[in-house]
């Protein structure tokens, strides 16, 4: 990740939007447990995942509440094993999902994947579907 992409993702960090998430799958899920905090609150929240994958990470969330995006139509087909959970094909630099919807942003093993100009276009895109005092767990 270049300089001019670390210094996009500080401005969303300084300005309390994202927390930067470390560790194995385990330890990612307690964190967000911590993170987000009890049940209700986490369930009465939108949440999008950005890079779900297989959703690994589906059974922290309500059902009603959850939805996953990625890019790799295989690990789509696994993700859609969990029932009642929604999961949609898109590329995170054009989202095209709903403006100032989301009350949480999970991305987790994602960016380093990207160019340093797609990690730009996926933060911008984060910044344009995530709510006004929403937060964005990287």
């Amino acid at each position: 990740m270049s300089a001019r992409s670390i210094d996009k993702l500080k401005i969303l960090i300084s300005e309390g939007m994202v927390k930067i998430l470390s560790g194995n799958n385990l330890v990612l899920k307690k964190i967000i447990f911590r993170e987000l905090g009890d049940n209700k609150k986490r369930h009465n929240s939108h949440i999008l995942d950005v890079g779900c994958g297989t959703g690994s990470q589906v059974r922290i969330f309500s059902s009603a509440a959850y939805l996953g995006i990625d890019n790799n139509p295989a690990a789509l087909a696994l993700a859609r094993r969990h029932k009642n959970y929604r999961f949609l094909f898109a590329n995170a630099t054009k989202m095209k999902l709903k403006a100032d919807f989301f009350d949480t942003i999970l991305i987790s093993g994602v960016l380093h994947h990207l160019s340093d100009s797609d990690v730009g276009k996926v933060m911008h895109e984060v910044k344009n579907v995530l709510k006004s005092k929403g937060r964005v767990l990287v």
